[in-house]
């Protein structure tokens, strides 16, 4: 009985905290049938975005201007988890910059991640890029030194500029087949990176999108009809002879 009675005090927890109940934390922008929170003002530590607001459906995470979430003094702990409910369809420009989150929970049916979302989350470790997401904007994860691994979804086409530059703690990139545009340097500086595929429908990898991946031994390319653009995989000194071979390849037929 205690242990039930524990679980249901646990889920109303939840449910109050995903439903924000209490808006005081918040700064939000209600538009027609939309809702966007455009800045967070609680003590950090689990955090979970509303639903809705005054039944509004939360459908856009900041507002392309400021970073909603931003650690500093007013904040009694750390940001640990970041939950982004399920309705939200776009993470705007700059919305997690500089933040010190180490968990973002992203659901089905965001399409879109914004320029510099969470540039410079040094403290990042995890982040799942749902299947619905189409494009991720320059620089989003750029300066995200922490995360380790990254999964694109298949639903993915295009990687903006920088989008990754200096996640140098990611060991392996693989660009599925729904990835058409590869931005200028896309995983620059990804020094920890040794194995990448890039998938057959990529018509073009951007310049420096490789570029100082020191680690870096295997390339799959598997369109030969892709277009590499100038110095993407310059300061690739460990790049090993078939890849190197197979770059010269795709090049010389252009």
């Amino acid at each position: 009985m205690k242990r039930l009675f524990a679980l249901l005090v646990f889920y109303a927890f939840c449910a109050k905290a995903q439903n924000s109940s209490d808006l005081k934390d918040w700064q939000y922008v209600i538009s027609s049938n939309n809702a966007t929170v455009t800045k967070y003002k609680g003590t950090g530590g689990d955090v979970f975005i509303p639903t809705n607001i005054k039944g509004v459906p939360v459908t856009t995470v900041g507002n392309n201007c400021d970073p909603v979430f931003i650690f500093n003094n007013t904040h009694s702990t750390p940001f640990r988890r970041i939950i982004i409910p399920k309705g939200v369809t776009s993470i705007g420009d700059k919305a997690f910059s500089f933040s010190n989150c180490k968990v973002i929970d992203i659901p089905d049916g965001v399409i879109r991640i914004g320029e510099r979302a969470f540039y410079s989350c040094s403290f990042l470790t995890s982040v799942t890029l749902p299947d619905s997401l189409l494009s991720i904007g320059n620089s989003a994860f750029a300066g995200c030194t922490s995360l380790t691994s990254i999964v694109m979804p298949h639903s993915l086409s295009s990687i903006g500029d920088y989008s990754f530059q200096g996640c140098r703690n990611i060991t392996s990139i693989n660009l599925p087949d729904g990835v058409t545009v590869v931005g200028r340097g896309a995983f620059q500086d990804c020094t920890g990176i040794t194995n990448s595929t890039i998938g057959g429908r990529v018509t073009k990898l951007g310049d420096c999108a490789f570029y100082y991946c020191s680690s870096l031994i295997n390339v799959n390319i598997l369109n030969s009809a892709m277009i590499i653009g100038y110095k993407a995989f310059d300061r690739c000194p460990e790049l090993s002879s078939e890849s190197l071979k197979r770059i010269r390849e795709i090049q010389g037929k252009k």
